[in-house]
């Protein structure tokens, strides 16, 4: 369907000096209900459970152990494995195998992945969950050292917290004491006390669902990525980087959701193999990996980071005991997980039967999934969003396939009306209201994101102005300011839908 627009009179004035404040928008998939706590959250209190997603999602049974975590990553030329070792599920609902131990965003000269120095800061608190957010139990058995920070694992960024308790090891009630919770610039998480003890300490926490389900925003570019979110890389990886983003066909120029797509597939293309020992290389274990795409999970996040970082998109490399997979930065939406594979993982004979039986946190995948990634995937609980299998790439071809399988999208197709729009002449900085209904083929056309762009007559550059969720009867209303950004000029006014499970999105 081709996207529907109205006639938007842009006039060329002075910047309005106040900041957009997003205002009736969502950024998730479907709207789900609030979810419920039973009882009372805060310092030395937890609910004795949520309901949510229909579940009744209640702490862990058990506490993992406070994780070791590693402030740096080297790569190496190991690029065949068999999966080891245990895994301990610290949270329920479950993320396994994907809880953040250890979260790097920096790249050294030598391709040594770092923490970027960064202030703590205190971890937002929240009274009440909301739908747009997932909320997690977390239990972790730790030993405080008075006023010494503590690594925490955590289920995903930009978490808030409801409330933690404190246990003796044994399972009795320890006295109360203050407890902080800080993140680094990484979202890594942290917890301090001013005491010294063994402690179990079990904390209540939410995170956004965007993070781990629903499509990605279309015709969103590289140029959204807010200046300050920009990585910054030494003159050595540039370089080594750049004939890698034209080998892969990574333009600058094209929407992230088709950036992600190319890099996802292929580097989902790795393979489990040890490299040949007669196997040319260039001394560049960045451009060795990378060409030679073998590699378990390490080398794959690794050289995604590298290459996603070099194209403009902040990145981030994460791992556990057991697993180590990819963040972006998404314009508009905020990170979102993205795991390439590595070494087939047998969670269930590596968790307890305790973990295994809590429920999971909804989790969906709309990148492409090459055959390899499907055969030898470590993250097999983590199911495709329908139309995302890309095709195998072919044999000695140097960049992967553009965008999914060509096959006919089994979801229910969409259309778009808009209403008379009101504010045909509206200014940089005022807000502009679109309204309109979805209506989706034999089916409802309830709880649809939809995105507004304006997009300048005669270009292709859109600019995000709004999201929002269709109601029950698939009506809309996103109501955005216009970006101080735009040119002065008559724009279009193009509305999306991104589609869900059931329902295809808009074209």
């Amino acid at each position: 369907m081709l996207p529907v627009w109205a006639l938007l009179v842009m006039q060329a004035t002075p910047p309005v000096l106040h900041e957009f404040v997003e205002t009736g928008s969502a950024r998730a998939g479907a709207p789900r209900p609030v979810p419920v706590m039973e009882g009372q959250a805060g310092a030395g209190q937890l609910p004795s459970e949520v309901h949510q997603d229909k579940e009744d999602v209640r702490p862990p049974g058990r506490a993992a152990h406070a994780p070791d975590r590693d402030t740096s990553f080297r790569p190496d030329r190991a690029t065949a494995m068999q999966a080891t070792g245990g895994y301990e599920e610290p949270f329920s609902p479950s993320v396994a195998p994907f809880a953040r131990l250890s979260a790097l965003d920096g790249v050294r000269a030598d391709y040594e992945l770092y923490l970027r120095d960064s202030p703590l800061e205190p971890v937002p608190e929240a009274a009440a969950g909301t739908p747009d957010r997932t909320m997690f139990y977390g239990r972790v058995d730790v030993t405080f050292r008075h006023d010494t920070l503590i690594a925490l694992p955590s289920p995903a960024p930009d978490l808030r917290i409801f409330g933690y308790q404190l246990e003796r090891p044994g399972g009795t009630r320890a006295a109360q004491a203050a407890v902080e919770f800080l993140r680094d610039g990484a979202d890594n998480l942290y917890a301090r006390a001013h005491f010294d003890g063994r402690r179990v300490l079990t904390f209540l926490v939410d995170a956004p669902r965007s993070y781990f389900e629903g499509s990605l925003p279309t015709a969103t570019h590289l140029g959204d990525v807010p200046k300050s979110r920009t990585p910054s890389l030494p003159e050595h990886v540039r370089k080594a980087a750049e004939p890698m983003l034209a080998r892969l066909g990574l333009e600058r120029r094209l929407p992230l959701d088709a950036l992600l797509d190319r890099m996802v597939s292929y580097f989902r293309s790795f393979e489990n193999v040890d490299t040949p020992a007669n196997t040319p290389s260039s001394g560049d274990i960045y451009v060795d990996l990378t060409v030679g795409q073998r590699g378990v999970c390490r080398h794959r996040a690794f050289a995604f980071v590298v290459t996603a970082q070099a194209l403009g998109l902040p990145a981030r490399f994460v791992s556990n005991d057991v697993h180590a997979f990819a963040e972006v930065h998404v314009p508009h939406l905020g990170w979102r997980r993205v795991d390439l594979g590595g070494a087939p993982l047998d969670l269930p004979r590596r968790m307890s039967e305790e973990s295994r039986t809590r429920p999971r946190a909804p989790a969906d995948d709309p990148f492409p999934q090459p055959e390899k990634y499907k055969s030898g995937s470590a993250s097999s609980a983590v199911t495709a969003t329908a139309a995302t299998t890309a095709p195998e790439p072919e044999e000695g071809a140097s960049a992967p396939p553009v965008g999914t399988v060509a096959a006919p999208d089994p979801r229910a197709s969409t259309h778009v009306e808009i209403d008379e729009l009101e504010g045909k002449h509206a200014r940089r900085g005022e807000v502009v209201d679109v309204t309109g209904r979805v209506a989706a083929e034999g089916t409802d056309a309830g709880g649809l994101t939809v995105d507004v762009y304006l997009r300048p007559l005669g270009s292709s550059r859109l600019e995000w102005l709004a999201s929002a969720v269709t109601g029950a009867d698939g009506r809309f209303r996103a109501r955005g300011a216009v970006p101080r950004s735009v040119p002065g000029a008559d724009h279009k006014v193009i509305v999306r839908v991104r589609g869900d499970d059931r329902r295809a999105p808009s074209r």
